[in-house]
């Protein structure tokens, strides 16, 4: 699943940072690796048409094109990145990093997979909200991960209730 979102939108790629420890702590090392290598060929799956079209091309307008947003185009869109970059030059590039890392470290700890899911849902919006260009439905995977969450917890009480 990892591979087919990344796919569909390269700002997935941070979920596999945010798993990665998890997948560490609960399955080894060599496990761990292996769904990552299982998430990258999916990912190359699904991409390898255009990539064997023309991957300079692809590769240019999927990751190597996107220009920031200018200060005015902001206007309606769903990130912080204007105003913290305003007060502190590359103050988001900063928090980034720390997102990403205090997420990594959160599942490092964590052993339920509920947990992991939230932690992950939350350093993902937290990145959505950083990020020089996001946009409305860019949220959609938040919202789904956490009614997900949510709905499977509600029906294992009710379940353990009776």
């Amino acid at each position: 699943v990892l591979g087919v979102a990344v796919a569909a939108n390269q700002t997935f790629g941070v979920f596999g940072l945010f798993v990665l420890p998890f997948w560490l702590r609960r399955f080894g090392c060599r496990r761990a690796v292996l769904l990552t290598l299982l998430a990258l060929t999916t990912c190359f799956l699904c991409i390898s048409p255009f990539v064997f079209w023309d991957a300079k091309e692809f590769f240019r307008v999927s990751l190597f094109s996107l220009e920031p947003f200018m200060f005015s185009q902001f206007r309606g869109r769903f990130s912080l990145r204007p105003l913290v970059d305003g007060f502190f030059p590359h103050a988001a590039d900063f928090f980034l990093v720390v997102t990403i890392g205090a997420v990594m470290t959160i599942n490092l700890k964590q052993v339920n997979r509920y947990h992991v899911a939230t932690f992950t849902a939350l350093g993902y919006c937290l990145v959505l909200l950083l990020l020089h260009r996001t946009f409305s439905h860019y949220f959609l995977p938040v919202i789904a991960m956490i009614c997900s969450i949510s709905c499977e917890q509600s029906t294992q009480a009710q379940t353990v209730n009776g």
